[in-house]
């Protein structure tokens, strides 16, 4: 719609200042003004002398001392990631350009993420992930959103130096606050093998939901370079729970990740869980550097949640001489769970018992997540 320019100085989209050119974005604009007002707790036109709030806020978000405008009545208060959120959806709103300011719909989602994160409440959500890379043949990527915790992985095709590889997925997220994309580079040596080579990482915490961002990753890794392009889409419910289960009970996830093992010893090693009589073991493992990775996750379903209970861990030395001898136990530890209960998630190290021929510095790092419907 072409007007003339009518309503309220300050609030008005210049653009429609200057073209007389009205638009839904234009309405946007001045929603991000309003933002800004209650946030910084004054009007955003000249008042005893003040000069005027947007100018003051583009200086200070540029220079990333907003904090510095939020009303003194909540500075102490507001919670830094739900002020970091609101921030961001509201500076969006004052793009120039009206193309880059986003849509109400996600303006509603970013700023019911933010009274989340201001409330206490964990921000869940889905992660999608689209990742461009270009590396050597050799080499493969790991991704994943805890630390050496659930993983995608991506390979370049044999033959094919510095193929280029795009794949998609969905990762979920349990606090935005508190995790971050991580994307691992090794170099397959062998099937049971692997020699890191360097990792890049996004912040959770610089997404705005329902808004796409596009990064490249800065790796110290010679012929590898990273595109990727992330969407945080929030949800009240990430339960993955089968039907029937009562609702005292839940979901026991159990993650295995990595270990630190005594240098020079047990070059092929395992880990066997076990709990509530069900055992489970991963795959036989090179140790690389003394530190094997398994990344591999064991799943339990409970009809009622883990109180006083113990999850048990055995690291087994898998070399023939080992098996032969009957020695494979390196060491072993008990883990009490009751504590995932409370918390939905763990992410610890544990230190192994000594066994046969354990080495003082034998630990383990272990996640565990507790779902249920409510």
């Amino acid at each position: 719609m072409v007007t003339n320019p009518v309503g309220t100085p300050w609030y008005i989209d210049p653009l429609y200042h200057e073209t007389g050119l009205l638009t839904k974005e234009s309405d946007v604009y001045s929603f991000g003004v309003v933002l800004f007002e209650v946030l910084c707790g004054r009007l955003c036109y000249d008042i005893k002398n003040q000069p005027p709030l947007i100018g003051l806020v583009r200086e200070y978000y540029e220079q990333n001392k907003i904090s510095e405008l939020v009303y003194s009545n909540i500075q102490k208060e507001i919670n830094r990631s739900s002020l970091k959120l609101f921030a961001d959806i509201a500076y969006r709103c004052l793009n120039r350009k009206r193309e880059e300011r986003p849509l109400m719909t996600q303006i509603v989602s970013a700023l019911e993420t933010a009274l989340d994160l201001q409330t206490g409440v964990r921000g869940i959500g889905v992660l999608n992930v689209k990742v461009f890379a270009k590396m050597n043949p050799d080499c493969y990527l790991v991704v994943y959103t805890d630390r050496y915790g659930p993983v995608h992985n991506i390979k370049t095709s044999y033959g094919r130096l510095k193929a280029v590889r795009i794949k998609e997925f969905a990762l979920s997220v349990e606090n935005v606050c508190d995790q971050s994309l991580f994307i691992l580079v090794n170099r397959e040596v062998s099937s049971r093998k692997h020699r890191y080579l360097g990792e890049g990482r996004i912040s959770l915490t610089d997404l705005i939901p329902g808004i796409l961002l596009t990064s490249t990753c800065s790796l110290q890794v010679k012929d590898c370079r990273l595109i990727v392009e992330v969407l945080y889409k929030p949800t009240k419910d990430l339960s993955v729970i089968p039907m029937g289960t009562p609702m005292s009970g839940g979901l026991l996830k159990i993650i295995i990740n990595w270990a630190n093992l005594f240098a020079g010893k047990h070059q092929h090693t395992s880990v066997k869980l076990s709990f509530r009589g069900t055992s489970f073991k991963t795959r036989s493992m090179i140790n690389t550097n003394y530190e094997p990775m398994w990344l591999e996750q064991f799943t339990f379903f409970l009809q009622r949640p883990p109180t006083d209970e113990y999850l048990h861990l055995e690291l087994i030395d898998d070399s023939v001489m080992s098996l032969i001898l009957g020695k494979g136990s390196i060491g072993h530890l008990y883990m009490n769970i009751e504590e995932v209960f409370q918390t939905k998630w763990i992410n610890r190290m544990c230190s192994f018992q000594p066994g046969y021929c354990s080495g003082q510095y034998d630990h383990i790092y272990v996640e565990l997540y507790w779902r249920t419907f409510y």
